[in-house]
């Protein structure tokens, strides 16, 4: 069994499989996987508790205590939901010792270079040596070349992110995410974590002129940035995740972004620990097992079509719709509205009854989608 990549969906997977008495190889390009660090680095409380760390370990830089959306207008919708602010690297470090722990065999700074199926077995070249498999699990993240060796092409798309580390001291705990119409459905991002701040865009445009945007709007000083970050996030949904029997995509490679939020470890830590339990399941003679993982995974509610509509809707809204958006809990939980308060709400909005579909769509699915954000 070959596994591709160190993050936490092929570390995920390795354990799994590792740990039910299956021979296992991880292969990363990187000797340091999760560096250098290309995220916001929050999770929520569910995501901590399905990676199965220690909430109170080194890897959490503190808690969150809730998120809040704001526009150009100042207003904002927020929620109390709780998590925890996350270094990246310690958190990834703790899952790939865990998949060594469990008995796979770590082969760090080797990345694949050339995957192909011969003869029923996976071929995978890295710079140093020639392995063959049975059974393949990519979890290259948005590694475009890699994944068209596996599944042939993709229409993959991708949002670009862009994050800086600034040298100033926050320990309010909550998250703020600013939404403009130039972003197209993307954000910016504050995220506090006590003696530095985490800010960042996630856009269709430029990432270098929309984290001006962000850092202006926040009246940030450019020389408090201590270091600069950025990558492709996929947005466009799950893709072909699965080669007959014989091999998962999971993580970023296989799409699990949620499209809204756009957060990929939630999604990375389910489909890698799922993937692995149903590569075990193959192994043992079930030949429908990656198949229905496959058709349980698009079911899910971050993996859904229905949140890629969400994402189309928010993409094509206006800065007057998207202030009428916010308007509208008006400094009460989001989650304290009921379903006819919000529909009444909305109505009362012209910017928003002209989309009263995607709005209802959006706002009324919130808690599902929300759930499963980060």
């Amino acid at each position: 069994m070959i596994v591709i990549g160190g993050g936490p969906a092929g570390s995920s997977a390795a354990e799994v499989l590792s740990a039910g008495g299956h021979d296992v190889l991880l292969l990363d390009s990187n000797v340091h996987p999760g560096t250098p660090i290309r995220c916001g680095e929050a999770i929520s409380e569910r995501t901590m508790r399905l990676s199965g760390l220690d909430h109170q370990g080194p890897w959490i830089k503190g808690r969150i205590e809730g998120w809040r959306i704001r526009s150009r207008s100042g207003d904002e919708i927020y929620t109390s939901v709780s998590g925890f602010n996350l270094k990246r690297d310690l958190f990834d470090e703790e899952l790939l010792r865990r998949a060594g722990e469990s008995g796979a065999e770590l082969e760090l700074g080797s990345g694949a270079v050339s995957i192909v199926k011969e003869s029923g077995l996976w071929e995978v070249r890295t710079g140093r040596s020639t392995w063959k498999g049975t059974k393949l699990v990519l979890a290259c993240g948005p590694n475009r070349p890699l994944i068209e060796q596996v599944v042939g092409e993709t229409n993959m798309t991708f949002m670009r992110a862009l994050e800086v580390k600034l040298g100033i001291g926050d320990d309010s705990g909550k998250l703020m995410f600013l939404v403009t119409a130039s972003l197209r459905g993307g954000y910016g991002w504050y995220f506090p974590r006590g003696d530095e701040v985490n800010a960042g865009v996630v856009t269709y445009g430029d990432p270098v002129r929309e984290l001006e945007w962000v850092l202006s709007t926040l009246n940030i000083d450019r020389n408090r940035i201590r270091s600069h970050h950025g990558g492709p996030i996929p947005v466009s949904g799950m893709g072909k995740v699965r080669v007959d029997e014989s091999a998962i995509l999971v993580g970023d490679a296989g799409g699990f972004t949620n499209p809204v939020s756009k957060g990929g470890i939630v999604g990375a830590l389910f489909s890698g620990k799922e993937g692995g339990q149903a590569i075990s399941r193959s192994l043992s003679g079930d030949e429908k097992a990656l198949e229905s993982w496959e058709n349980r995974m698009r079911e899910h509610p971050p993996f859904t079509p229905m949140n890629l509509d969400r994402n189309r809707f928010l993409s094509g809204l206006s800065d007057e719709a998207l202030d009428a958006l916010t308007s509208l809990v008006r400094g009460r939980d989001i989650w304290t509205l009921r379903k006819a308060e919000l529909v009444k709400e909305v109505w009362r909005r012209p910017e928003l009854r002209r989309n009263l579909k995607g709005t209802l769509k959006l706002a009324i699915g919130g808690r599902e989608w929300a759930t499963w954000a980060f």
